[in-house]
């Protein structure tokens, strides 16, 4: 007849540790914005301009012109169109520049420190009650 052991207790302890679970998440970082506004800027240039200058000229008959030309008196008048350059500004407007917003999607390592925390369990049995194999 072998000996009965007697009912184990079941009473026991679980033993828990804490794991770190690392992930990311997508979140607003701001705003990027692309605006466009008029600066007015003074220009300065020159252009050359021409415009006529009347002036008399005089001279002399001579002897051998005498005899072609004829010699009347009286009233006379001759006109000469004048003409003068003026400046003119015409301002165009024109396409110079396409812009717009990129991004680059980076991924970069970043180093994650925390703290963990798990149980041990210690058993202190005296030698005499330890099970022997």
């Amino acid at each position: 007849m072998q000996p009965q052991q007697a009912p184990e207790s079941r009473e026991e302890l679980i033993r828990s540790e804490e794991r770190l679970r690392v992930g990311t998440e997508s979140q607003p970082a701001g705003k990027a914005v692309l605006r466009k506004h008029v600066v007015t800027e003074n220009v300065h240039t020159t252009v050359p301009v021409e415009h006529d200058e009347v002036y008399v000229e005089r001279e002399p008959i001579n002897a051998a012109d005498a005899r072609n030309v004829r010699a009347e008196m009286g009233e006379a008048e001759q006109e000469m169109q004048l003409r003068a350059e003026r400046p003119v500004v015409a301002k165009d407007r024109v396409p110079v520049e396409r812009v717009h917003l990129a991004k680059n999607e980076v991924v970069e390592d970043q180093p994650i420190d925390e703290q963990v925390r798990h149980e041990e369990i210690e058993a202190n049995i005296p030698e005499a009650s330890r099970r022997r194999r």
